[in-house]
């Protein structure tokens, strides 16, 4: 099994057959001492004085270079397969290091994503709708600025004023909301229940990553769900439409995460006050 290894080493290292037969000879007195007694390769010759005989011993040690070169060849490849054995079973088993988080280091950096989405938003107040509902929102959130926006009587219905929801959440991927929408969605629901005229639309859009078809269909069916939830909180079917728009209109550059996350919303639009 070592045999071809220790020939692949050689053929690689440009070793010929005659450098090879130099080196077995040079190392055959170490080699066969390193080997279990009682093994015989047919290593030994009988020289003759008269010069027949010393013909015969140089042909005789040619042969027999041959028959000793193979089983030499095996020997030194079977103590070099059992030099490197004996380091691997005696070698240490390390186990890498693989740099990973604490949960208590995973807490923090959710902690801090959280509280830097509340200090963009502002402090959470109450206030009430024209139906006596109060709400508990942040102070830049939609439900406040489609409220103010809705109180005031200069603001007319047009087809650029879009307010984006900023705490909905949904299956990466998917159209599937996520429980921390829940609250939210129920506090724009009181909205529309408060002003019974008011009509919206609900736009889907998407960042640049990926396949803009998939992401056409993948921003409508999350506005769509939105639509869908908010008729289940008791919301006509007829105030409510959604489209998704995918990659079209970014409101921040692609080149950076923070923009892509922009541009991944659901917003809504007046249609009818």
């Amino acid at each position: 099994m070592a045999a071809p290894l220790v020939l692949s080493y050689f053929a690689k290292s440009g070793m010929t057959l005659n450098s090879l037969k130099s080196l077995l000879s040079s190392q055959k007195e170490n080699i066969l001492s390193a080997a279990p007694s009682g093994l015989n390769f047919g290593v030994g010759s009988t020289i003759h004085n008269d010069s027949r005989g010393k013909i015969h011993d140089v042909r005789k040690a040619e042969t027999s270079s041959a028959k000793w070169l193979i089983p030499l060849l095996l020997v030194g490849a079977g103590l070099f397969a059992l030099f490197f054995f004996s380091k691997g079973c005696n070698r240490k088993e390390v186990t890498p290091v693989v740099p990973t988080e604490t949960v208590d280091t995973v807490a923090k950096k959710m902690d801090a994503a959280v509280n830097e989405t509340q200090n963009a938003l502002g402090n959470f107040f109450r206030f009430k709708l024209p139906n006596g509902i109060e709400l508990n929102v942040p102070e830049f959130g939609i439900e406040n600025r489609l409220n103010t926006w809705l109180t005031d009587k200069t603001k007319v219905v047009d087809k650029t004023t879009w307010f984006n929801f900023d705490r909905l959440l949904f299956d990466t991927g998917k159209a599937t909301l996520r429980p921390e929408s829940q609250e939210q969605l129920k506090n724009m629901a009181e909205i529309l229940k408060a002003y019974p005229a008011v009509e919206l639309k609900i736009g889907g859009y998407t960042d640049n990553v990926g396949d803009p078809t998939f992401n056409l269909k993948l921003s409508g069916d999350r506005a769509k769900s939105v639509k869908d939830e908010m008729i289940k909180m008791g919301i006509a079917k007829e105030r409510l439409e959604s489209e998704g728009y995918g990659q079209q209109f970014p409101v921040a550059s692609n080149d950076t995460e923070e923009g892509k996350a922009k541009n991944r919303r659901i917003a809504v639009r007046v249609t009818k006050k």
